[in-house]
């Protein structure tokens, strides 16, 4: 897999920002300025979202390689993940609910910075699930999602730079 520069910089430009967004939203919270539904939280989710959906198609078509070895693929494709899947949908249908976390695939399958940046999609997906089911971001949620996310953003970068010439 070969080093991008590009998915670095907007790897680095997306942690700053949610970095800046979570701390905004913590002191707010409780405010009209810190709910889910304001106009600069909505606009930093849909513009992540977008920014990181990018990154991602970067990632898949950086490398043709697969991440995992042979025996864990054999092993995911011998496991029903489609049986999994129906057997939720047919019970959050019966529920009337929906699942808000299965937006993004979580495939395992890709090249390792693919599966990687999928890592930082998640974590960002949690964040703006956390933040509409309580409507604000808590010191303690905000403090778990921005780890979370730095998390995910520090795997993903040591993932690309190893590749780095």
């Amino acid at each position: 897999m070969p080093y991008d520069q590009k998915i670095d910089d907007e790897l680095n430009t997306y942690h700053k920002s949610a970095v800046q967004f979570i701390k905004s939203m913590e002191q707010a919270a409780g405010t009209p300025e810190g709910r889910f539904g304001n106009e600069k939280a909505q606009k930093f989710y849909a513009e992540s979202a977008a920014n990181l959906a990018n990154v991602q198609v970067r990632a898949d078509v950086l490398s043709g390689k697969e991440c995992f070895n042979k025996p864990v693929q054999n092993l995911i494709k011998k496991s029903d993940f489609a049986s999994i899947d129906a057997t939720l949908q047919q019970k959050q249908n019966t529920l009337g609910g929906t699942d808000s976390q299965s937006k993004i695939a979580t495939s395992p399958s890709g090249n390792c910075l693919a599966v990687m940046v999928r890592g930082v999609r998640l974590a960002q997906q949690r964040l703006e699930s956390d933040h509409q089911t309580m409507d604000k971001l808590t010191p303690t949620v905000a403090t778990l999602n921005q780890e979370s996310i730095s998390a995910s953003v520090t795997v993903a970068l040591k993932g690309l730079r190893a590749k780095k010439p």
